[in-house]
């Protein structure tokens, strides 16, 4: 998969409830972020148990990833053009279109992965 295919794929994943896919196009920060935000606030959780919850989809990441997917307009990022920026080799930048968003996609074990932490959630 080449980096401007990663993010279109990762909300084809969501709109397809494809779970297992969506977990394993994102960053490993991404991953991890996602957990550790997700302990803090689901009293009781482990992170290790979250991790094989999300990595398998299994309840309750199937109901994450339904209410994450009602706060996103999820059509929108699907009518979107990816086109990636430039030519990197471990970070490359995918512009969309017609948003304008740039979403930043990094190469982890030889694999593009969605870096949404990275791109909406970083300073």
């Amino acid at each position: 998969m080449t980096p401007d295919q990663v993010p279109l794929r990762f909300f084809q994943s969501l709109q397809q409830e494809d779970y297992q896919s969506t977990w394993q196009l994102l960053t490993q920060r991404s991953q991890a972020k996602f957990i550790d935000n997700l302990v803090r606030s689901w009293k009781g959780q482990q992170a290790d148990v979250l991790e094989h919850t999300f990595a398998k989809a299994l309840f309750p990441a199937q109901l994450y990833w339904r209410e994450f997917k009602k706060s996103l307009d999820l059509k929108t990022w699907l009518d979107q053009r990816y086109q990636q920026l430039g030519q990197g080799t471990d970070e490359v930048i995918v512009k969309a279109t017609p948003s304008e968003v740039q979403l930043l996609v990094y190469k982890e074990n030889q694999q593009w992965k969605l870096g949404y932490i990275e791109t909406f959630l970083d300073n």
